[in-house]
């Protein structure tokens, strides 16, 4: 993404930012790695948790929880956000899009276009937030999903997976020395 809006408007002040960088070491390390380990070691866990959790009136309901702890959790990101005060925000994870829900219920008039890329082909109900000004997806049944399930469809736009540009020349993917598949 950063590439793409860099070729476009060259002149922008852009930053790429980690959010798992600026948290404590260890709320990096029990996410990251917990994440990791429960997908790995019992996925029929994880899959029953997406399940639960993929509620939007569920997630409606805990939101200001979840807001203000995304915010206090990740006091970093909302200090380097007040600072530089960018006029968008492009959230690849749902836990800036809380963040930025959080920061712009504030009296503060500064409030920054929230722009949620899904770079998944599902849309969880984590990702949906009021404060989304623009959501980009993949295909237009994730389009479709998120309109059923209460997102103005104005605010949705099917752009398909952020990719490098790279992998768009002949033989970016595929660029090979050697086949590691040889022919039996």
């Amino acid at each position: 993404m950063e590439e793409a809006w860099r070729s476009m408007r060259p002149h922008d002040i852009t930053e790429k930012l980690d959010l798992l960088d600026l948290v404590p070491r260890l709320q990096r390390k029990i996410y990251v790695k917990g994440y990791v380990k429960l997908v790995e070691h019992a996925p029929e866990v994880w899959g029953l948790v997406f399940k639960k959790t993929d509620n939007p009136k569920l997630i409606r309901k805990v939101a200001k929880f979840r807001r203000t702890f995304a915010e206090r959790t990740n006091q970093k990101f909302v200090k380097h956000l007040k600072v530089f005060r960018p006029d968008a925000v492009l959230c690849t994870h749902y836990l800036p899009v809380e963040i930025m829900a959080h920061l712009k219920g504030k009296t503060d008039r500064w409030r920054p276009m929230t722009v949620c890329v899904i770079t998944d082909f599902e849309a969880h109900a984590l990702w949906m937030e009021q404060v989304v000004d623009l959501y980009c997806v993949a295909t237009p049944e994730t389009k479709a999903s998120l309109i059923a399930r209460g997102t103005d469809g104005r605010k949705v736009a099917v752009t398909g997976i952020p990719i490098a540009a790279k992998l768009f020349e002949p033989g970016g993917c595929a660029r090979r020395k050697k086949n590691p598949w040889p022919a039996r």
